[in-house]
């Protein structure tokens, strides 16, 4: 009787055992899928956050200013070439 109560925690022991493995590993692949789910978010809101800032920051007159020097420096390089 002692036997076979030894071999019943053994593998109830076991088996413990194995389950806890599986959470842990189930554990770790959902902490790796959060965690690349909050870095896409977190890059999606600093992309979002940047573009406010900037629509806030460029006024149609920075952004004639940027079109014009694009043009000049594309139009010196032609010049160069040439």
């Amino acid at each position: 009787a002692q036997r076979q109560s030894d071999d019943s925690q053994r593998r109830a022991e076991q088996q413990t055992a194995v389950m806890l493995r599986e959470a842990q590993e189930e554990i770790r692949r959902e902490q790796g899928r959060l965690r690349e789910a909050l870095r896409s978010e977190t890059v999606a809101l600093v992309m979002a956050v940047a573009e406010k800032v900037l629509a806030r920051r460029l006024t149609a007159a920075d952004d004639q200013r940027l079109i014009d020097e694009t043009l000049a420096a594309t139009q010196a390089e032609w010049v160069e070439r040439s």
